[in-house]
């Protein structure tokens, strides 16, 4: 028997089960929860509890609301504490935190004033190599919105991210 499958840019939410579909795809009697508790521990080592919690609750309160992210902060600022010492666990927990500023800022970009809107393009743009969310759709979905709302021109948008192009305005 043949299995296909295709992830994204989405660790932050889907780790958990993209880890779970390696293990079963090579063993599927194992019992998923173990999977699940093996991922926990095996990424989060001392903040494990408060992970797991974590993402038990993305998994059933989906779509998350304001209080899912709320919440989600306060799981992840948790989780920080108990990593300190284990930079490669920190480094996981900051990877997610990044995930639900993201998932935060998002919904609100439509009433974004200028300074803010920037801001939340300088950080996907930061943020972009580390595939925090799928940069390219994000990226041209707030560019468009700079540039429809407020009037930016490419160069303009291109600028706030650092880009440079030495023959005029970013192509788009």
């Amino acid at each position: 028997m043949l299995y296909t499958a295709e992830g994204s840019d989405s660790w932050a939410v889907h780790g958990p089960l993209l880890y779970a579909a390696s293990k079963l795809l090579w063993n599927p009697n194992l019992d998923y929860n173990a999977v699940f508790d093996d991922f926990i521990q095996k990424s989060f080592g001392p903040a494990k509890d408060v992970m797991k919690r974590y993402y038990e609750r993305w998994f059933q309160e989906q779509p998350f609301t304001n209080r899912t992210l709320a919440l989600s902060f306060r799981d992840l600022a948790q989780a920080e504490q108990l990593a300190v010492g284990s930079p490669q666990v920190l480094d996981r927990i900051r990877f997610l935190e990044y995930h639900a500023r993201y998932a935060w800022l998002w919904p609100k970009r439509n009433e974004m004033a200028l300074d803010e809107l920037k801001g939340f393009y300088r950080f996907e743009c930061e943020t972009s190599g580390l595939y925090v969310v799928f940069h390219r759709y994000v990226e041209d979905g707030l560019r468009g919105l700079l540039k429809s709302k407020f009037g930016l021109t490419d160069a303009d948008v291109s600028g706030i991210c650092g880009y440079t192009d030495p023959f005029g305005a970013f192509p788009r």
